[in-house]
């Protein structure tokens, strides 16, 4: 699932965008949910063009912690709808992910750098 970032998200701080992640997956199953501006995959500010990219949030069905991201601003464990554990990991707490913000693509870069790195960040042709 691809959630792309508009107007309403700038509003919205990153615990109610985590939020809504988390609601949508009592609903939906999903085996990533990605949320970030387009701009940040269609201009290929994402490392890993065959990968989910981390952006503002990723969320990913498995328990990682955070010794395993240091990278990250903020882990978030949840459950799915099958009750699945899953992690919400957060490249940005202090206002929306911005794409044209070279230390928000820089965050955002390292923890897909480290995600691949231990094997947590699938192909998409993988999923």
């Amino acid at each position: 699932m691809s959630l792309q970032m508009g107007a309403v998200s700038v509003a919205l701080g990153y615990s109610h965008a985590a939020k809504l992640i988390e609601e949508a997956l009592t609903i939906w199953p999903a085996l990533t949910v990605e949320l970030a501006p387009y701009r940040y995959s269609a201009d290929s500010k994402q490392i890993f063009p065959d990968r989910p990219g981390v952006g503002w949030m990723l969320y990913l069905p498995r328990r990682i912690e955070f010794e395993q991201v240091p990278e990250a601003r903020m882990i978030r464990h949840v459950k799915d709808l099958t009750g699945t554990e899953g992690t919400i990991i957060i490249s940005e707490i202090d206002g929306p992910f911005d794409a044209d913000n070279p230390e928000h693509v820089k965050v955002a870069n390292s923890i897909e750098i480290r995600l691949a790195d231990q094997d947590l960040l699938p192909r998409y042709a993988d999923l």
